[in-house]
């Protein structure tokens, strides 16, 4: 299996039932997971390379995403990327 280890962090939530998934589902498997502070993040992707998840980052600004970002799972550890 290929790894696909790049991510989009559309936000970070104290209440991620509120968020409508649907507005993100035919972009990427959808995950929350538990942040700092008590925080959920709200994680689009998997993506094999940078390219096409820098692509699904443009389509989720086009929706209203503005404060997205990529990340990189390294072992469960996220980096930003850009």
């Amino acid at each position: 299996k290929v790894p696909q280890p790049y991510f989009i962090r559309l936000m970070a939530t104290s209440t991620p039932s509120k968020f409508d998934q649907s507005q993100v589902d035919d972009l990427g498997d959808v995950q929350k997971r538990k942040g700092e502070n008590g925080m959920t993040l709200i994680l689009v992707g998997g993506y094999p390379d940078v390219e096409t998840a820098t692509e699904i980052q443009n389509v989720l600004r086009d929706r209203g995403f503005k404060e997205c970002y990529l990340v990189k799972d390294e072992k469960g550890k996220l980096t930003r990327i850009r």
